[in-house]
């Protein structure tokens, strides 16, 4: 059970980390895009685009100015009126007079108060200012000295000391960003050890403020900020109502002054009026900050890692539609954020990663396709050299002919049997290059396959050869593809055929060296059949009558000689009749004629009779002949007739090449594989390893001299190998010239009656 659950574990845990590996492969192109984005960001590309979307919600969340703040302009018309520049601060003075009499609840100045005019004037605004007390704030100004920005080149501008003791002192410096435009609003600047609040913090008496800047919402009107001319407040043209409880800022807006600054939105705005908007940014709890990038990186591996994968899931057409749709609702939500609160989000990061995940999708989609298609044309390629080598390098000859008969196409072994070059055989008719003979036996027109036929091929020189020949029809079919232009369906026929003029003439030889090996060898038997007739009857006669004369059945012969050499006529005719019938016996084998008469056989009576048969020979030549079969063999179903020929033949041998005083023996027994083995030894001349493989061929002699010394027709071990064989055993010699030769018999186990 723990082994079990082993495994299972194992295999849950390779079937979650192979998951995991597919999901990390699905991911890993969106994590790409991911870091893509995330490097413009840290190269600073993307805050153009975010403040580009900032300034569209701008224009999308416009509001109305609080009306808390009213603006004083210098502008041309106060500069035409009053026709010198810089004025006199006494102008200033009664200015300051006449706000604080209409009851304006703060006066803030941003214009250039740090050189001296005339003493008395300069006395008159210190006074005024003093009468104002607190009401009065002044600008301070903190620039460079060079046009280098060398932080110690700065220089901090202030109002007159007389003036400065007497009012509220506030930073007015406005500092564009890398785009050239006042976007972003600093609270406070610092000098020689001393904050300086920017002039809106002042006049708003802004709560701790949650950064150093904030960016200021251009979605604020300032057309709806009450506007008056310098010269009207001067002389007293304006309603006093318009500046009770109101916080006023008084610069220059006329053009001719240069105090213009690049905004967006809008190209350019007064000084005076950023301090406003400023101004109302805070009072209207408008000061923007931007989402945190914690936030905004959190949201694009979401993306990446959750919305990307999916692209590979939808149609091209609908990751497009969510894409467009993504960005859509990214920009809605964000405007509404920003409507709702002083927040900006930033969603260029969340734009680019969901528009990098669909481009990363229809770039593996273009690869994967571009792969698909280049395997299709490899495979294309590939099987179309295969058709053009298939066709050109085809033994048979192939001819394709269309709709009307006229050959399109003919490959080099059709023009060399046409014996004609391929330019000369196209747009020929085609049928009439071959004449039908006969069709085939293996005709198989009615399954509808494509009949071989035999017909001949006319040539271009007026001779015809002969030829198989396979015709068919094809179908071209119109193609599926959306750029086919074809809109019927073609049909072609196919002819393929080869030359068999010189298999004719090998099958009509083949046939011819048949019949006259059949001849043959029916003429072979018969004259066995004949000879062996022919032979066996005057031999009978010969022996019969040689009998009579040897054992003297119709009394003495007279003398001694005569019985010898009936004797020898005996003998030698009985010789005469084992060769013959060796040969019709060796002749019945070879034609599969020969009959086994099987019964059951012991096989030491068999061998008792075989070594009977050859006793006188080898007692004339004082060999002694030994049996070593086992008393425990079981007997055998053979042949007895058969077995007793070939051990007489074998013993026969054993005696014949063993000299005076050797010794044959007969051995039987069992292996461990169940086999009988019976065998003949003897202490003879043996076999030499040369004539060793063809002493079983018939009639074979290793002396074939006709003084050779030892006699017989060469036809016992080659009868007895093809007897063995009837029996399903086999005859194996082992021999060694001057050692001695083991011939054994070995039957199957099958033979054996007592393993049956």
């Amino acid at each position: 059970m723990r082994v079990t659950r082993g495994l299972s574990q194992l295999y849950l845990r390779g079937g979650w980390a192979s998951g995991r590996g597919r999901r990390l492969r699905s991911v890993a192109p969106h994590f790409v895009g991911l870091l893509l984005a995330a490097t413009v960001a840290m190269l600073g590309a993307l805050t153009p685009i975010e403040h580009g979307l900032m300034d569209l919600r701008f224009e999308w969340t416009g509001r109305p100015a609080s009306g808390k703040v009213v603006i004083v302009e210098i502008d041309h018309k106060s500069l035409q009126e009053l026709s010198v520049w810089p004025w006199p601060r006494s102008y200033h003075a009664d200015v300051v007079d006449r706000l604080v009499a209409a009851g304006a609840q703060t006066i803030a100045f941003d214009v250039d108060f740090s050189a001296q005019s005339t003493a008395p004037a300069d006395a008159d605004l210190a006074a005024a200012i003093a009468r104002a007390r607190p009401r009065v704030i002044l600008p301070v100004f903190k620039q460079y000295a060079a046009p280098g920005r060398n932080l110690e080149d700065v220089r901090f501008t202030g109002p007159l000391p007389a003036l400065a003791q007497q009012a509220q002192l506030a930073s007015v410096n406005l500092q564009p960003g890398a785009d050239g435009l006042i976007r972003l609003y600093g609270l406070s600047e610092s000098w020689e050890n001393r904050d300086f609040p920017a002039m809106a913090a002042a006049l708003a008496e802004a709560a701790p403020p949650r950064a150093s800047a904030f960016y200021l919402d251009y979605g604020i009107a300032i057309d709806s900020v009450p506007h008056y001319s310098y010269v009207d407040v001067l002389r007293g043209r304006v309603d006093p109502s318009a500046f009770a409880g109101k916080q006023v800022i008084i610069g220059a807006t006329a053009v001719e002054l240069g105090d213009h600054f690049a905004v967006p939105l809008y190209r350019t705005w007064p000084g005076v009026a950023l301090q406003a908007l400023a101004y109302e940014s805070i009072a209207q709890d408008r000061m923007l900050l931007r989402s945190s990038p914690v936030l905004t990186w959190l949201v694009a591996v979401f993306l990446a890692v959750f919305v990307g994968p999916r692209f590979a899931r939808w149609r091209r057409p609908i990751g497009f539609a969510v894409v467009l749709g993504g960005i859509l609702v990214m920009g809605g939500v964000s405007t509404l954020v920003q409507a709702r609160m002083p927040l900006s989000l930033d969603t260029a990061a969340w734009m680019m990663v969901v528009t990098l995940s669909y481009i990363m999708t229809l770039l593996l989609d273009f690869d994967s396709l571009a792969k698909r298609m280049f395997r299709k044309g490899m495979a294309l390629m590939q099987r179309n050299a295969m058709m053009r080598s298939l066709l050109e390098d085809s033994f048979d000859g192939i001819i394709i002919a269309g709709d009307d008969g006229r050959i399109e196409l003919v490959n080099p072994a059709a023009a060399t049997l046409l014996g004609s070059g391929v330019a000369d055989i196209v747009g020929r008719d085609a049928q009439s290059l071959f004449e039908p003979v006969d069709r085939q036996p293996d005709d198989r027109s009615g399954r509808g396959q494509p009949a071989l036929q035999n017909a001949r091929l006319r040539r271009h020189d007026g001779t015809s050869v002969p030829i198989e020949l396979v015709v068919c029809r094809s179908l071209v079919r119109q193609g599926r593809h959306r750029f086919e232009r074809r809109g019927d369906v073609r049909a072609v026929t196919i002819y393929t055929f080869r030359d068999i003029a010189e298999r004719q003439r090998a099958e009509a030889a083949q046939r011819a060296a048949l019949e006259a090996a059949v001849a043959a060898n029916r003429a072979k038997t018969e004259f066995i059949a004949n000879m062996g007739h022919e032979l066996r009857t005057p031999l009978n006669a010969i022996i019969g009558f040689s009998e009579i004369i040897r054992d003297q059945m119709f009394g003495a012969v007279g003398h001694d000689h005569y019985i010898a050499y009936a004797a020898d006529i005996h003998e030698s005719g009985t010789r005469l009749l084992g060769t013959i019938n060796g040969v019709l016996d060796m002749a019945r084998i070879e034609g599969g004629r020969y009959q086994l008469e099987e019964s059951e056989v012991d096989l030491r009576e068999i061998v008792d009779v075989a070594m009977g048969v050859v006793a006188d020979a080898a007692r004339e030549k004082t060999l002694s002949i030994e049996q070593r079969v086992d008393s425990n063999l079981p007997p055998l179903r053979a042949d007895a007739r058969a077995l007793r020929q070939v051990l007489t033949s074998l013993l026969s041998n054993a005696v014949k090449f063993t000299n005076a005083g050797g010794t044959v023996a007969v051995d039987g027994t069992v292996d461990a594989a169940g086999q009988c083995l019976l065998s003949v030894s003897d202490t003879g001349i043996g076999i030499s390893e040369d004539q060793l493989g063809g002493v079983i061929r018939p009639f074979h002699q290793a002396d074939s001299s006709l003084a050779r010394k030892y006699e017989g027709s060469g036809l016992g071990l080659s009868l007895a190998s093809g007897l063995m064989s009837l029996h399903g055993g086999s005859l194996v010699i082992a021999s060694r010239p001057g050692a001695g030769t083991v011939v054994t018999l070995r039957f199957p186990p099958e033979r054996l009656l007592a393993a049956a």
